[in-house]
């Protein structure tokens, strides 16, 4: 049993070559010709028995070859020579089939991604999945939301307990000016100290904000983002400390961003959110909250608790009358209402494109089968199965989806680029997203729409053999 086994195992590592079987067989065949000779048969009748009983050198080889681990490997190889011959051999049908596959993978893979990173995709950031946004809105008019006060804020984030974190900021246009460079208008959020620490980011060169940074009567201090620190200051270290003006007031930059962070949308300088008598004030609403829920807290649980303080609020300040608390994921507070809509027509209009590009292909492929419904015939007569020949049909659909697919990657990472390029700033696109698992679904799509073809040619093929030797019989 042992022995067997390393026999096996032997067999299925080391192959035997096709001269060694070959000349294995060819023993087996002469020692039979030899055993009937020896019992009086003359010579070429024992070899015709032998041959007779052996049943073909050629088909004795195949199932010698067939017994061996892995056998079916050296046909699909087979298959896959013949395929990429018959690729090569006509060139402009291939061409035709692999750039309809590369448009309409590379349009859908390309639209995913961008409605992925737009609508669905968390925010880049550890807990991203849990970040949502706080705004006021009217319980008059449900549909309008608005910013927050600073003394409402202040009331929600002392008294909520669904939050880990909960921070604000107020967004406004600055000139950024000092001696030696010429002032410049950039997007200034001013926010509170806990909004890097919220996010789990830390200053690529100084320090972000410390939490007495925004108390009144606090030095004003300025962070840079990583742009504005390589375009303006070419990436000095030295700009640490510096003393620059910020619409008017006196500032000192202490820290500076990593590359790509602009949170929570396109932010060019942060400042500290510190209290004014204005910002004081309950019907001054400019603040916009961000919050990270703890884990177990759904927005429902949030959003009931938060609506609960807002009606409390109201009956104590007349300014927040018919005033409640939205909570939304990062996405809705970007991309929400209309612009939700408009990415999700867009990639149902992509994805019936995919549904025309597969349909043509299948079609080509259709067409081409029946041009080579007599090849398939001669072949099923020749001994080929109805598994063999589809499989080889199969393979052939695969080999020119799968170059369709991977030439569709070009236009989906382009398509991509041209995305970051029109809209660098987009808070859902502070990283590179790529959807690979989507563009092989795609691919398994545009296979399946193949299938057709296959089976038809295939049934087509047996249905012509078998009338033929039908009609061979007949005449016979």
């Amino acid at each position: 049993m042992i022995g067997e086994l390393l026999t096996r195992i032997r067999f299925l590592i080391f192959h035997k070559r096709r001269g060694e079987l070959d000349e294995e067989l060819r023993f087996h065949l002469e020692q039979s010709i030899a055993v009937k000779v020896g019992e009086g048969m003359p010579a070429a009748e024992a070899r015709r028995q032998a041959l007779v009983e052996f049943g073909g050198v050629d088909a004795a080889r195949e199932e010698c070859v067939r017994q061996s681990p892995g056998w079916w490997l050296g046909t699909v190889a087979q298959d896959l020579r013949y395929a990429v011959r018959g690729i090569l051999a006509h060139r402009w049908f291939s061409a035709a089939i692999i750039t309809t596959l590369a448009t309409g993978i590379g349009l859908n893979t390309m639209v995913f991604t961008l409605v992925n990173a737009v609508l669905y995709k968390p925010v880049p950031v550890p807990g991203g999945d849990r970040l949502v946004c706080i705004d006021n809105h009217s319980l008059a008019q449900s549909d309008r939301s608005g910013p927050l006060s600073y003394p409402d804020f202040q009331d929600y984030r002392a008294q909520t307990a669904s939050f880990e974190s909960f921070e604000a900021t107020s967004d406004e246009g600055g000139i950024l000016s000092e001696s030696g460079n010429p002032p410049h208008r950039y997007h200034v959020a001013r926010a509170t100290a806990g909004l890097f620490s919220m996010v789990h980011t830390n200053a690529l060169l100084g320090r972000g904000f410390l939490p007495s940074d925004d108390h009144a009567g606090a030095e004003p201090v300025l962070v840079l983002s990583y742009d504005v620190w390589q375009e303006r200051y070419a990436g000095m270290a030295s700009v640490i400390g510096r003393q620059v003006r910020v619409g008017g007031d006196a500032a000192t930059i202490i820290g500076v961003m990593p590359k790509g962070f602009r949170f929570p949308s396109g932010v060019d300088l942060w400042m500290p959110l510190t209290p004014t008598a204005d910002l004081a004030k309950r019907d001054n609403r400019q603040l916009r909250g961000y919050a990270i829920l703890k884990p177990g807290v759904t927005m429902r649980q949030a959003n009931a608790e938060l609506n609960g303080i807002a009606g409390r609020l109201a009956g104590q300040f007349p300014a927040d009358k018919d005033l409640g608390v939205r909570v939304l994921t990062f996405q809705e507070r970007f991309n929400g209402g209309n612009i939700r809509i408009v990415f999700l027509l867009m990639l149902a209009a992509v994805g019936f494109v995919l549904l025309i590009a597969c349909a043509d292909v299948a079609n080509m492929m259709l067409s081409r089968a029946l041009s080579r419904q007599r090849q398939m015939s001669i072949r099923t007569a020749l001994g080929a199965t109805r598994w063999r020949l589809i499989r080889q049909l199969l393979i052939e659909s695969v080999t020119l989806s799968t170059v369709g697919g991977c030439s569709g990657y070009g236009p989906g990472r382009g398509g991509h680029s041209l995305v970051r390029s029109i809209d660098p700033d987009h808070p859902a696109l502070l990283d590179r997203v790529h959807d690979g698992l989507y563009g092989v679904w795609l691919l398994c799509r545009s296979v399946h729409f193949e299938r057709t073809a296959v089976r038809h040619c295939a049934s087509a093929a047996l249905i012509e053999a078998r009338s033929g030797r039908g009609s061979e019989r007949r005449r016979a």
